[in-house]
C-alpha cells in the first residue's frame, strides 16, 4: 500500500508543474483531456499495483508482545484485590 499511495501522492504533488507546462502556450480542451488522462493513468495504475502486490493479511506486528499482555494482567490483578479489599472495608463499616 505504500508503494502505491507513494505513486499517487508523488502524482499528485506534480501535476501542478505539468499543467503549467502542458497548457502554457494553448489551453484548449484537447490539452485538458491530455492532463485528465494522464492523471487518471497514474492513480490507476496505483491501485493496481496495490491489488497485485498488496494483501490485507495482518502482520505480526500489529501483536502487542507477550510481556505486555502479562504486565496489564497483573495490573488488573492487583485491582481487583484492591477492589476485595474495600468491599470488605465497606462491609466492615456497615456492620458496625
Amino acid at each position: 500500500m505504500g508503494l502505491a499511495n507513494t505513486i499517487a501522492c508523488v502524482a499528485a504533488f506534480c501535476f501542478p508543474v505539468l499543467v503549467g507546462i502542458m497548457t502554457n502556450e494553448e489551453q484548449t480542451l484537447e490539452q485538458w483531456n491530455k492532463i485528465f488522462m494522464l492523471c487518471i493513468a497514474l492513480i490507476m495504475s496505483s491501485g493496481i499495483i496495490f491489488c497485485v502486490f498488496g494483501s490485507a493479511d495482518v502482520q505480526s506486528w500489529n501483536y502487542p508482545e507477550n510481556e505486555e499482555n502479562d504486565k496489564n494482567d497483573s495490573d488488573e490483578k492487583k485491582i481487583e484485590k484492591q477492589t476485595e479489599v474495600i468491599a470488605q472495608s465497606v462491609d466492615a463499616v456497615v456492620h458496625l
